[in-house]
């Protein structure tokens, strides 16, 4: 799977899970707990410590923004099982990653509507919708 954040991109030996953290955002109980479910495979340093490969910070990667746009675990779970079957069950894969593209198009446009709502609340107080440096015209993260 190919990473989808610009930090995630950064080729790498391995990582720590604080780097990683960092890298991704996310907490160190977030990489853990996934982990511990099985949807991800941290190697281990001579001393025990978490070392996170290029493959482990891909994967970790993918779970953060497949639950950040609303993905269960169970479906994850799912999803993580039929990788591990093999090529076989790519037409499956294709189907949850079409589905969970659905879903996102829904809440953007949800965003988008309730984003508009704001707007024009923004332009009844007297306000212009673009008077904050946090639009997400020109916005970059």
């Amino acid at each position: 799977m190919p990473p989808t954040t610009d930090s995630a991109s950064i080729p790498i030996e391995t990582l720590s899970i604080s780097e990683v953290c960092n890298r991704l955002g996310i907490t160190a109980h977030t990489a853990r707990y996934y982990e511990r479910i099985g949807l991800l495979h941290v190697g281990r340093s001579p001393s025990g410590r978490r070392v996170f490969d290029q493959r482990a910070v891909d994967r970790l990667d993918f779970l953060v923004r497949m639950r950040s746009s609303g993905m269960g675990i169970s479906e994850l779970t799912r999803y993580v099982d039929l990788v591990n079957q093999g090529e076989s069950t790519t037409p499956e894969r294709l189907q949850i990653m079409r589905d969970q593209r659905q879903r996102i198009i829904e809440q953007i446009r949800d965003l988008e509507r309730a984003l508009t709502a704001t707007e024009y609340k923004i332009a009844v107080y007297g306000g212009a919708p673009d008077d904050t440096s946090h639009s997400l015209k020109g916005h970059h993260s």
